[in-house]
């Protein structure tokens, strides 16, 4: 049976003003997590759709100053998007601070048309500075600090249901009384295998294809598609925001959870060129040596790089020839 009056939620992958006119981004995988996430954990209860104001408009890039902009930023065109879609809840990613004036040009746009709508943003910049964003722009209306899938599914249904946001673990907002609130932090989830796998229905994969092969010209064999089998690091670089968006805590997705996930962008999507988007792919060698093994197992011909920001101690003369045996 359908239901009527389903609530709405919009999640935005924003514009980028940038230097370098040649600047990319890959998929956005946090969006597409909590989007995937959200339609599974609240069903036939919440729409949910992803804007991707960068892809849509990456072949658009206009000069402003001594600037670049890269995507659909035209204000009419998105107003447009959102009457049309008259989403409840509006989610904007914020992940770099080079970018985070562009996120909230975004929100201050949609709230000054639709005051009505909450404004919500996460990823790794709002996290670091949620208190101070909600002092300085007072049209958003919640931060999500960290990993987002269950603060933003609970927060979700919250707001849905009309009820009390002072439980949300993980989130920070102002009372009604204007008093800014930070509710503790929510725990991690500890074992990424339970979460479902990513859907890219809610992307133009066809965009990315062409969007990461430009990105990577030198890559043998295309498309290209961007993957991550983990999270989180346990190291403490200074200049990393990653060790207070996912702690000191590194968590594998396991070898076998990871190729199902391949297998389906090998097929699906004809993807031949994996990028893994993880701080830290070989920081477990045995985890290492799997995913390579399950790989040529799978014959899947194909050809992948990962970055190494750890120490480089599992990279050996039994792991890098089995490396570049299966694609590195």
């Amino acid at each position: 049976m359908q239901i009527q009056n389903v609530f709405k939620v919009l999640l935005i992958h924003p514009y980028i003003t940038t230097n370098d006119p040649n600047t990319s981004l890959t998929e956005p995988l946090g969006l597409l997590s909590l989007a995937t996430y959200l339609e599974c954990f609240l069903a036939n209860e919440v729409n949910v759709r992803i804007l991707d104001l960068f892809a849509l408009g990456y072949e658009q890039c206009i000069k402003k100053g001594e600037m670049y902009v890269k995507g659909i930023s035209q204000k009419g065109k998105i107003l447009k998007y959102v009457e049309d879609y008259q989403p409840n809840i509006i989610g904007i990613t914020c992940n770099f601070t080079a970018y985070a004036e562009d996120s909230y040009e975004i929100a201050k746009l949609v709230k000054e048309f639709y005051n009505k709508t909450i404004i919500v943003m996460g990823g790794a910049h709002a996290t670091m500075e949620a208190e101070d964003i909600l002092k300085k722009y007072n049209y958003i209306d919640y931060i999500v600090r960290g990993e987002g899938e269950l603060i933003f599914s609970e927060l979700v249904n919250t707001i849905k249901n009309n009820t009390g946001v002072e439980n949300i673990k993980g989130i920070t907002y102002k009372s009604v009384n204007g008093r800014l609130v930070s509710n503790p932090d929510r725990e991690l989830i500890e074992n990424l295998n339970l979460l479902p796998m990513m859907e890219r229905k809610f992307i133009d994969m066809g965009l990315y294809k062409k969007i990461n092969s430009d990105a990577l010209s030198f890559a043998k064999k295309t498309p290209v598609v961007s993957i991550m089998t983990s999270r989180g690091c346990p190291y403490n670089c200074i200049f990393c925001s990653t060790k207070i968006m996912w702690k000191r805590n590194w968590r594998p997705r396991n070898p076998e959870n990871v190729i199902k996930e391949m297998l389906l962008l090998y097929t699906k999507y004809k993807a031949r060129k994996f990028m893994f988007q993880d701080n830290c792919f070989t920081s477990i060698k045995e985890n290492l040596i799997r995913i390579c093994e399950l790989i040529i197992r799978e014959k899947m011909r194909i050809e992948w790089d990962c970055v190494s920001y750890e120490r480089l101690n599992n990279l050996t003369d039994e792991t890098l020839p089995l490396m570049y045996k299966a694609g590195c």
